[in-house]
């Protein structure tokens, strides 16, 4: 029980509930996690020339979200399903502002924030976001590879 994170609600119950099995206590907690929605809210309420003395905080809440950022909607009630893919849909949403926006600051938190989404989303999140690997090399200075069907 040390090695899983659990809500202090979610203590409670397996303390009141020995024998219910555990995974039923971490889907609880798996599918909307606070800190989703407290990452976008201070995405959007934080000035940008802040966030870069936010950008640890920003990414331990990221890092507390892997349940929605790496199941992709499909699991989950699907009122919590839909909720969690809008508030996924905001992040990205707000951390591609960032990247493609045009203070320094912005862009920083968005390259950190974009490692740890990765990092915990996996698979699920590189499936969508070409538009982040193009606003990273920009950020690098690094010109895109041309391809062999242009070169002709």
């Amino acid at each position: 029980m040390s090695q899983v994170r659990f809500l202090p609600h979610i203590r409670v119950g397996l303390l009141l509930y020995p024998n219910c099995h555990q995974s039923i206590w971490e889907s609880l907690e798996m599918f909307l996690p606070a800190e989703l929605r407290l990452l976008c809210h201070q995405l959007s309420s934080t000035p940008t020339s802040q966030l870069p003395n936010l950008t640890p905080t920003l990414v331990r809440n990221v890092l507390r979200c892997q349940g929605p950022l790496s199941s992709g909607g499909n699991s989950g009630t699907k009122s919590d399903a839909s909720e969690s893919s809008v508030l996924v849909y905001k992040l990205k949403t707000q951390v591609s502002t960032l990247l493609f926006g045009k203070s320094t600051e912005g862009r920083f938190a968005a390259v950190v924030l974009i490692k740890a989404i990765v990092a915990v989303g996996g698979w699920e999140v590189l499936r969508g976001v070409e538009s982040w690997v193009r606003g990273l090399l920009s950020v690098l200075g690094v010109s895109e590879p041309v391809s062999k069907e242009e070169n002709g």
